[in-house]
């Protein structure tokens, strides 16, 4: 199943690849073109005309070499980090063919209601834009220019990702704001692509061929009036029709090297067309063309001009002598070849994984011309990945509905938008995932905080990983120091108020700017980060708990493929049921704490807990991969080697000998199943000195010595304390 445009392509019959001999494998093509049979005018909507099938694939860029007898360049993808600029050959060419196509509609990826719902997919950055390359290599560009090697460069980057979704989610997720004419999603053997493309690089009819280059870009306004303002800021723009016009008459060139004389047109030059996120300005240009190959239409117009600049040769140079890695299928073409017909696109915004790799790739590029400025064009690259930080589940629903929702209720539809700047059809938003903050919840007392530096190292890890500006947590981060692990191997033992050497002061001048005092009695300090790197706290009262040591297991299920469950966000709404804004309390004075599994029948976490479990006098904690938040207070036990990760089911849970909910908080506390058969004796809890001479046997039988020799020393056994860790 291979999806381009406005079609769904199934059932595939027989795949052409390609690493270095294109001619070949468009010959193969060609002649099976010549093979399906002539259609009557009557026959060619009907059945029979679906039926000669349908070519669908790419064609890497690096294939513009071999269209001049040259062997492909490849070259290290340098502007990754060194684990992943290791690539082996791709294909520059692949294309399968179909029997069938059908209209695409999302509901063929997800059609039934019984599904569950999408995960949330918000990426996770292993290597982001650089903009400190960026300079350097913008200079170099300006030399260029100034020595008339080039009048208009387009220089990309390529930025990675992680995603607990797999690709099909990411591209139904993705489709509700980006449903672009030349969407594709195609998944071979070698690799997976998403595209998202508004570029039409040439669509062929017969014998008229049409091209439509598309440069010139600015942001979407977040009011109509703001809106049209850049809409018509983008049509004057002096520097953007420029760029826009050396890219047509660079096409103008190509084209004209296999057009019919006196057929060429350029039509709507430098028309605006609007998107999602942004204007784009594009031209089209048409012409009629003899009977000549597709090889030859290819060999004369391949590389797009728009993604590589002018003049096109030594540009090119230009760019490999930068860039210093193979864009593979971004900026190469996406596209279907019936039998007299072909459409391809220009693959911008497209993200691809290949076979050998866990990430995803991402290219993003713009023209840089000689009056360009580097931080202008570096905040283009930006403005072209925001779409990838929003999702299906926070998008609005279709605008007749909306006026629907607004007329029952009296409302007005409003202009603002979730995802900024983007705004269309002016629709009521839920601005949830675009102001949603990082959050960590301490312990604290006295100016100190329980596990500050695991806390702290936690928000920053997920603040760059969810591309968050770090400039105000990085140096708060800094200035503390990694706590050596305790000594002590008792699981009980482990409680925060018996732990000093784990408590760090937090610095004076954060304590200051923050307003806060320290107190003798211990409270709960909340810090909120937002996108922009903006810190806020907040001081909670520590109340007493008074629920009964009872959790209960939630019938809401999570999907392990949402990539929020592995932060702590204000995005919560996982842990919610469907049939309220809120769901049940997730914990009351009758219970301590809610517990979720999985869509695989797996245990992942309480609503404020980490789970921890005995079975065969062994200490288990559910597996990170089965969805979950790793606490801060579930490390350290790790890195303590007081208990192990395994996958824990349903099953397990009930079955086990003792459950216990942990967090850095309220440290330790030994719960039972409300739903599993209890004694007496379990409802009132275990008392303490059986817990401590079970877990203590749990101990002396299953825990290996720690690899630093200190962590062999014993303390000597504490009596628990009973000061209440609330949270």
């Amino acid at each position: 199943m291979f999806i381009f445009g406005k079609y769904i392509y199934l059932n595939p019959v027989r795949t052409i690849t390609s690493f270095d001999d294109i001619e070949s494998a468009f010959f193969e093509l060609e002649q099976w073109q010549k093979e399906q049979p002539q259609e009557k005018q009557s026959q060619k909507k009907s059945q029979q005309h679906k039926e000669h099938g349908f070519w669908v694939g790419y064609i890497s860029y690096e294939a513009k070499d071999t269209f001049h007898s040259q062997k492909p360049k490849s070259s290290p993808s340098s502007m990754l980090t060194p684990m992943l600029s290791s690539t082996p050959p791709m294909p520059i060419f692949e294309f399968t063919l179909f029997k069938e196509r059908k209209r695409f509609t999302p509901q063929f990826l997800h059609s039934s209601q019984s599904l569950p719902p999408l995960p949330h997919f918000y990426p996770n950055l292993i290597a982001p834009l650089d903009y400190e390359r960026y300079k350097r290599d913008f200079a170099y560009i300006k030399q260029q220019l100034a020595r008339g090697n080039s009048y208009q460069v387009n220089y990309t980057q390529e930025l990675a990702f992680s995603t607990h979704c797999d690709g099909l989610e990411i591209f139904t997720n993705l489709l509700y704001t980006q449903d672009t004419p030349y969407k594709a999603y195609l998944k071979t053997k070698f690799v997976e692509i998403i595209s998202f493309s508004p570029e039409l690089f040439f669509k062929l009819n017969h014998d008229t061929i049409t091209l439509q280059p598309m440069k010139g870009t600015i942001k979407r306004g977040k009011t109509p009036a703001k809106d049209a303002h850049y809409k018509t800021t983008l049509q004057n723009d002096e520097k953007n029709k420029s760029e826009n016009m050396m890219i047509v008459d660079l096409l103008r060139n190509d084209i004209s090297q296999i057009a019919l004389p006196h057929t060429l047109q350029i039509q709507n030059l430098c028309t605006i067309h609007t998107y999602p996120t942004l204007h784009q300005m594009i031209s089209t240009l048409k012409a009629k063309l003899p009977q000549c190959r597709l090889y030859d239409i290819f060999k004369a117009l391949f590389p797009c001009g728009s993604i590589t600049g002018a003049p096109k040769k030594s540009t090119m140079e230009i760019i490999q002598s930068l860039e210093k890695r193979e864009r593979g299928v971004y900026c190469g073409s996406i596209g279907v070849i019936s039998k007299d017909e072909a459409i391809f696109s220009v693959p911008i915004r497209t993200l691809v994984r290949r076979y050998n790799e866990a990430f995803y790739r991402y290219g993003v590029g713009s023209g840089i011309v000689w009056d360009s400025r580097a931080k202008q064009e570096f905040q283009e690259l930006k403005l072209k990945t925001h779409f990838l930080f929003t999702s299906n589940h926070n998008m609005p629903p279709s605008t007749q509905t909306q006026k629907k929702q607004a007329k029952s209720q009296n409302l007005k539809l409003q202009c603002t938008t979730l995802q900024k700047p983007r705004f269309q059809d002016f629709k009521l938003q839920d601005f949830r995932l675009q102001k949603f903050k990082l959050i960590e919840t301490m312990l604290f007392q006295n100016g100190r905080v329980f596990l500050l530096y695991k806390h702290l190292n936690r928000l920053a890890k997920s603040a760059r990983a969810l591309d968050f500006e770090t400039k105000h947590i990085a140096p708060l981060l800094h200035s503390l120091t990694m706590p050596t692990l305790p000594k002590i191997r008792n699981f009980l033992d482990f409680m925060p108020l018996s732990l000093k050497e784990l408590w760090q002061n937090l610095p004076i001048d954060f304590m200051r700017q923050h307003n806060l005092k320290a107190s003798q009695q211990a409270q709960i300090l909340r810090i909120n980060l937002d996108k922009k790197g903006r810190i806020y706290t907040q001081i909670l009262p520590l109340h007493t708990s008074t629920a009964k040591q009872q959790i209960r297991l939630s019938t809401h299920t999570l999907n392990p493929h949402n990539d929020l469950l592995y932060h702590k966000t204000t995005m919560r709404d996982h842990f919610y049921t469907d049939n309220t804004s809120c769901g049940h309390l997730l914990f009351d004075e009758y219970v301590f704490d809610t517990i979720f599994a999985n869509t695989n029948g797996e245990i992942c976490e309480g609503s404020r807990s980490n789970i921890i479990i005995t079975n065969n006098t062994q200490l288990f904690t559910p597996s990170a991969q089965s969805g979950l938040l790793c606490g801060t207070f579930r490390e350290l036990l790790l890195e303590c080697n007081i208990i192990k990760e395994k996958i824990i089911t349903i099953d397990e849970l009930h079955s086990a000998e003792q459950i216990f909910c942990i967090n850095s908080v309220r440290g330790i506390t030994p719960v039972f199943l409300h739903s599993q058969p209890t004694s007496e004796s379990m409802q009132k809890s275990m008392p303490e000195s059986t817990l401590d001479s079970t877990l203590e046997s749990i101990r002396e039988s299953t825990h290996k010595p720690h690899k630093n020799p200190q962590n062999l020393h014993q303390n000597p056994k504490k009596k628990r304390d009973e000061t209440p860790t609330n949270r």
